[in-house]
């Protein structure tokens, strides 16, 4: 894992490390550390729901927001979307 979080990491102006809920979960702290000093911030969110409502306020027209992790994360991540509603319209790929 740590070679992809890496090139992300090198990529991202912020980067945010989360876990899903669930004991197999790789820890947010080690993915932060892979991420750490690779991209402009790193920072570790609490849960993916915290980590969605960050994405989504550093968010600024032209940028793009990656969720990258296991089923699990994706769908706590898509949940997470859905209670935007409307508002996450303004993020689809059309736009972006």
């Amino acid at each position: 894992y740590v070679p992809c979080v890496e090139a992300v990491a090198e990529l991202s102006d912020v980067f945010l490390a989360t876990e899903p809920d669930g004991s197999r979960a790789r820890s947010a702290v080690d993915i932060w550390s892979a991420a750490r000093g690779r991209a402009k911030s790193a920072y570790i969110c609490p849960s993916v729901r915290s980590a969605i409502v960050q994405a989504v306020s550093f968010w600024r027209p032209g940028d793009v927001i990656i969720c990258c992790g296991s089923f699990g994360l994706a769908g706590a991540a898509k949940k997470a979307l859905a209670k935007y509603g409307p508002y996450i319209s303004q993020f689809t790929i059309e736009k972006l």
